[in-house]
């Protein structure tokens, strides 16, 4: 199975490099890496000041790479950048299933609505500090980090524009 984990929000969102944030997001690394000795193709996407690859986890064993692209441009909030390069990338991989870690960032979204929705694909949400977007009732899966998370996603209440 090839399964793509992409970074929704760009990497210098929080202020930090990529070797840095690296270190920051092990939980999800862990996560790909685990996939990735299971014998999956994996890779990892994120947007950054710049194009960069390397490989991860990075202890001396490369299970996959982590593919930073720059974005389509630099100005507005950080949380609506997004790359073109990217989404090439979305496009050529054809990944089975789509990981995003994040639900409002700027790559996250437009990768949904210009390629994984139109092509069909399969996607799935690690929740950050959000726990609901417009997005997750079409999620095949969603990780959430909370107790609170949970329940809003499994009761949302009476929000007739929510599904449980």
């Amino acid at each position: 199975m090839r399964i793509a984990f992409v970074q929704t929000y760009p990497v210098y969102h929080d202020g930090v490099g990529t070797d840095e944030w690296r270190s920051l997001n092990s939980r999800e690394i862990d996560m790909a890496a685990c996939l990735a000795r299971s014998g999956h193709a994996v890779e990892y996407w994120a947007v950054g000041r710049r194009e960069e690859s390397a490989g991860l986890p990075g202890k001396g064993e490369e299970l996959f790479p982590l593919r930073v692209f720059p974005p389509r441009r630099f100005g507005g909030l950080t949380r609506n950048h997004w790359s073109p390069g990217l989404l090439a990338r979305a496009r050529e991989f054809r990944a089975d299933l789509h990981i995003l870690n994040g639900l409002d960032g700027g790559a996250g979204t437009r990768l949904l609505r210009f390629y994984v929705l139109p092509a069909g694909a399969a996607f799935g949400f690690i929740l950050g500090g959000g726990h609901y977007s417009r997005f997750v009732p079409r999620a095949r899966c969603v990780f959430y980090q909370s107790e609170d998370q949970r329940v809003w996603l499994e009761e949302p209440g009476a929000r007739l524009w929510r599904r449980a």
